[in-house]
């Protein structure tokens, strides 16, 4: 996981439940950038590069291009809200999304995809893990024989996938949060 208040509200809480006892602190950045450094961004894959993404966008919205339009201009006006996520997911998490529990063990690393997390799970024998607020799982973790992982990602796919609570609470009110399940 990267540690955001919505990653350590699901450690703490999948902890007192009983259903974990580490976690994997993965390196690296969280969160948007600023509106700025998503134009550079985007550009970096040039106009080609751009036009395969509103047409992969384009797809998620079943080719309606209104949909998708209305969601490019309230990603726009709700990119404000973006610097101030951490209050709002305190406002709708709660306490649970602070800091991470003292009793539940942490282990810090560059990324889930490098061998110091494999070995973790390997001679943690680990059977089941939990795996959320992660960059892509690759093949060599995610063949670790006896393993099982769970995949969950904050936002109901594929819309508000991995984007925290500001972009389903802007379009869609709290009927817009969830998160969905990969059982891989």
């Amino acid at each position: 996981m990267r540690q955001t208040p919505a990653q350590v509200f699901c450690a703490n809480t999948l902890f007192h439940a009983g259903v974990i006892d580490c976690v994997y602190i993965e390196a690296g950045s969280t969160g948007e950038p600023d509106s700025w450094a998503m134009v550079r961004r985007l550009w970096r894959y040039g106009p080609l590069g751009i036009g395969k993404r509103i047409s992969r966008d384009l797809q998620v919205f079943g080719g309606r291009f209104k949909g998708l339009l209305g969601y490019y201009l309230t990603r726009l006006r709700t990119r404000g809200l973006m610097g101030r996520q951490a209050r709002h997911e305190d406002r709708v998490l709660g306490p649970f999304c602070r800091q991470l529990d003292p009793r539940l063990r942490v282990v810090r690393g560059q990324s889930v995809n490098d061998p110091p997390c494999s070995q973790l799970i390997c001679q943690g024998g680990y059977r089941l893990v939990f795996v959320f607020g992660t960059g892509l799982l690759r093949d060599g973790l995610l063949g670790l024989s006896g393993t099982t992982f769970v995949n969950l990602h904050h936002g109901w796919l594929p819309r508000f996938r991995g984007e925290g609570i500001i972009a389903a609470l802007a379009e869609e009110g709290i009927d817009g949060l969830g998160v969905t399940v990969h059982l891989v």
